[in-house]
């Protein structure tokens, strides 16, 4: 089987970059396929799980008004929660998922499933919206892979190879 996380890691130690997760409804699944690869080290900085709203203004800078009118469920959050964790100077790229798994949705109404994955580095951040069907468990897989090939494809574009 194709193991995409290591294809991940290598695309990274050759372009020489360190990368970052954020992950909310992902809660660290990114982060563990990445670190399941061996020499991950050498181009993994850190997975940082904001599950809750308060945990992404405090740990990823995301403005609280922003949460408060929008919820955490959006592009904007997504793309903030990329900038708040390279903004920390440790990593060239990252990653950052926000969603709804289930099984009860939040104050905003999202749909159960809906999802927002970010990836990018300083200068250049792309969001994909998703809408995720399944049980708690598929959607957070679903949500974990996708953000892996979103990761890759933005890695070997970089690499002109898309």
């Amino acid at each position: 089987m194709h193991n995409l996380a290591k294809d991940i890691i290598e695309l990274l130690k050759k372009q020489g970059l360190m990368l970052s997760v954020a992950e909310s409804f992902t809660g660290g699944g990114v982060a563990n396929a990445i670190v399941l690869v061996d020499g991950a080290s050498s181009a993994f900085y850190e997975g940082i799980v904001c599950y809750h709203s308060a945990s992404k203004a405090e740990r990823l800078c995301i403005d609280k008004n922003l949460l408060k009118q929008h919820g955490a469920v959006n592009a904007m959050v997504a793309k903030d929660m990329v900038k708040g964790i390279l903004q920390l100077k440790k990593a060239d790229i990252a990653v950052a998922t926000t969603g709804i798994a289930g099984s009860a949705t939040d104050s905003f109404s999202t749909p159960i499933g809906k999802a927002f994955i970010a990836c990018g580095n300083q200068t250049d951040i792309i969001v994909q919206e998703f809408l995720f069907e399944g049980n708690r468990e598929k959607i957070i897989q679903d949500g974990v892979d996708a953000a892996l090939h979103i990761l890759y494809t933005y890695l070997l574009t970089r690499e002109g190879k898309l």
